[in-house]
């Protein structure tokens, strides 16, 4: 499988109007911008798709639909960026190490791209493992946001889990989760709520009386710390539903939505103000 980038909608419009630029040069200041950028990795499988199979894509297309809002977000509603775009890289499968925790296997994953010369700055760089009884790995982990030194992060998304333990709408919400780790920092998040934990950038809100809907940084957090509540593994980091940015309580009966919480979109706005 060779390389597929899919950009954003700057990208697609950028060989439009080149000359009505060129005439603009030197009468406005340049604007300020800022790319939100990902690049996907799935551990192959071993199948022709080289990992690319349904979940991996619906996963991919999840993360773009993400990105999508959250640029359009700081487009909108930034003092500082007047233009922001995203980018969101297919690479082809890579066979990683199994067994490990979730630090030795971002080692080993950030060991992987090197040797292919795939690392890029400011990017997230996202392995979907394939790993659904490793309890060391839970549903993923992620290392540091994407400014961390010259060469991007890395995160993961354990796919193998939350398609074993609870099908596609956590998986596509655990990979939108994943990356938006690295795309907050302790400030942006004090910023929306109190304390420095990402998840609390979440939010859970009742829909009905006995049914919450659950947005992707909430997701393995929104119930109680229990198996079979919102998630069949309940997240082992952070977490405290007071301080969520919204948690209307535990139900019983749970709903996971791609959309973004007001606090995430606020969050990865000052984020990208600040550091992109």
């Amino acid at each position: 499988m060779t390389r597929s980038p899919v950009t954003g909608r700057r990208a697609m419009l950028a060989a439009v109007g080149t000359s009505a630029s060129a005439l603009a040069v030197g009468t406005a200041s340049a604007p300020a911008t800022a790319t939100l950028r990902v690049r996907v990795v799935p551990a192959a499988t071993g199948d022709r798709w080289n990992g690319w199979d349904r979940p991996a894509l619906e996963a991919y297309a999840a993360i773009g639909v993400a990105l999508e809002r959250l640029t359009a977000h700081i487009e909108r509603e930034s003092k500082t960026i007047d233009d922001a775009d995203w980018s969101l890289d297919a690479e082809p499968g890579v066979d990683p190490p199994t067994g490990l925790d979730g630090s030795d296997l971002l080692t080993a994953f950030g060991d992987l791209l090197d040797d292919r010369e795939a690392r890029s700055a400011n990017t997230a760089h996202l392995l979907l493992a394939r790993e659904p009884f490793n309890p060391d790995l839970g549903y993923g982990t992620a290392r540091a946001d994407v400014t961390r030194g010259g060469d991007g992060t890395v995160t993961i998304a354990n796919l193998g889990a939350t398609e074993r333990w609870d099908g596609r709408d956590v998986t596509r919400n655990i990979a939108i989760h994943e990356v938006l780790h690295t795309l907050v920092d302790d400030e942006a998040v004090g910023a929306v709520v109190e304390g420095s934990c990402d998840h609390d950038l979440g939010s859970v809100t009742r829909v009905d009386e006995d049914v919450s809907e659950v947005t992707p940084f909430a997701t393995a957090y929104a119930g109680a710390a229990e198996p079979g509540s919102e998630t069949s593994w309940h997240g082992t980091g952070c977490g405290d539903h007071d301080r969520f940015y919204r948690h209307d309580g535990i139900t019983e009966e749970w709903r996971h939505t791609t959309e973004l919480s007001a606090g995430t979109l606020g969050a990865v706005r000052d984020f990208a103000e600040r550091r992109l």
